[in-house]
């Protein structure tokens, strides 16, 4: 399934600007990283030994999107990587601290790593229900976008483009639409309502400011 940043603002994902901050965090996290001990690196292992087999399963059992299956894969093949990486941990805990740990240390790690699992899987049961709405919100949202023609350009200036060829800028989302300007025409906007889940449900086209103030009340 395609997707675009409308779709991910409507049901309210921050788009490109969660994607950035997740990009320069994790920046800081490796610049950190290098800068410390082994003690450290050691504790992401033990972390990454439980929390890869939970995200894996829970991710699983919540399912994706239509068109997105493939992504089951890596869920599939996180827990034995988080499993893998556990016993890493454990074999490098007995070479550190001799034979007589070691067997528990195993026992504790990989137990940890299948709890983990089971409790993703539980999380994910329970979510399941919530995410597959999102899914079909998220598909009849693309859908919406590619019967009115709208498309994004990519750009900062002009964000996007609607079928009739007016050039928009995306302003804001609020509760219940998300916001346009025209550029190249003064006080002039867009709106695409917006269900309380985030479904669109209508586009007013470009109009004056104010003429839809029934719909939303952004400036």
């Amino acid at each position: 399934m395609k997707k675009s940043l409308l779709g991910a603002i409507a049901l309210g994902v921050g788009g490109s600007a969660v994607a950035g901050f997740g990009a320069a965090a994790g920046r800081d996290i490796w610049r950190g990283t290098k800068k410390a001990s082994g003690f450290l690196i050691l504790l992401i292992a033990i972390a990454a030994s439980v929390s890869l087999p939970f995200l894996g399963i829970r991710n699983l059992m919540r399912g994706h999107a239509p068109g997105e299956g493939w992504k089951a894969i890596g869920d599939i093949l996180m827990v034995p990587a988080g499993i893998a990486i556990g016993v890493g941990v454990s074999v490098f805990g007995g070479l550190m601290l001799g034979e007589e740990p070691f067997a528990l240390a195993i026992i504790t790690i990989v137990g940890s790593g299948l709890v983990a699992a089971v409790v993703g899987a539980i999380v994910g049961l329970g979510q399941r229900p919530s995410a597959q709405r999102r899914n079909r919100i998220a598909v009849t949202n693309e859908v919406f976008l590619d019967g009115l023609g709208i498309r994004e350009t990519g750009e900062s200036e002009i964000t996007h483009i609607d079928g009739e060829g007016n050039a928009l800028r995306l302003m804001e989302r609020t509760a219940n639409s998300i916001v346009f300007m025209a550029v190249g025409k003064r006080n002039k906007r867009a709106y695409i309502g917006l269900s309380p889940q985030g479904e669109m449900q209508s586009y007013t086209g470009v109009v004056a400011l104010g003429a839809a103030r029934d719909m939303d009340t952004a400036a």
